[in-house]
């Protein structure tokens, strides 16, 4: 966006105010408002509309990160470590975000600190590369192979939410159901609002016939489902 004629990031930052204007209580416009903004060099109105999509959405990991770059660049590294710290906590399979908290670490002096997060960041990073190679491997039909190379990171990366749904649907596709199963329902004990483990995993109970599981899982959505319907359907035809 930085080759982009002044004329082009005008119109685009022209649009994006209207979308606003439209809609003003929508995080995402003011966090895209702000980086039209800051490309534009109008870094005070910038921050005003971040701190805006902040207030409106003060879970969203991305507000979060740009937050703590901005607070950093201020020389506020006290309120950027809080920020990056918060968004690690929504989003923590984020090897960048540990790139950025080692960074804040040495400014801050704390040299061990700052060590451990880069040595995060480089794990996640090594993580998701198994975990473009094991997806290539599954589209490919090679199922067996994907499995080989995501089991030996799991154990070791807890916070990789991505990688275990991915060998959770695998262990699934090649037969093993209580394995997928099993997963599936550690992810949910680690991210309960990851709804594809919770339909999955009752699914795979629907199969196995434990259906009063099955229903108690997809309850766990907070809302009625097409899938609790179908599954109490399958319990009374059982």
């Amino acid at each position: 966006m930085g080759y982009w004629p002044k004329a082009r990031k005008n119109e685009a930052l022209d649009h994006v105010q209207k979308a606003t204007d439209l809609d003003p209580f929508n995080a995402t416009f003011r966090r895209l408002y702000a980086l039209l903004l800051e490309i534009l060099h109008e870094s005070e109105d910038a921050y005003d509309q971040l701190k805006l999509s902040y207030r409106l959405n003060p879970q969203d990991p991305t507000i979060l990160f740009n937050l703590s770059q901005r607070t950093r660049s201020a020389g506020n590294l006290e309120q950027s470590l809080e920020f990056i710290e918060l968004a690690i906590e929504q989003d923590p399979e984020n090897p960048l975000c540990y790139e950025k908290l080692s960074a804040i670490y040495r400014q801050l002096g704390e040299s061990e600190r700052a060590s451990r997060a880069q040595q995060q960041a480089a794990a996640l990073k090594g993580a998701f590369d198994s975990y473009f190679a094991a997806l290539y491997l599954s589209v490919k039909g090679r199922k067996t192979e994907a499995i080989k190379i995501l089991e030996p990171i799991i154990p070791n990366r807890p916070e990789f939410i991505t990688g275990m749904l991915l060998l959770a649907d695998l262990y699934f596709m090649v037969g093993k159901q209580d394995q997928a199963l099993s997963l599936y329902m550690k992810i949910l004990d680690r991210d309960p609002t990851q709804s594809l483990a919770r339909e999955k995993g009752a699914w795979i109970q629907v199969r196995q016939g434990l259906y009063d599981a099955a229903l108690h899982l997809v309850e766990g959505f907070g809302f009625r489902t097409p899938d609790q319907t179908l599954i109490s359907a399958y319990r009374l035809l059982a």
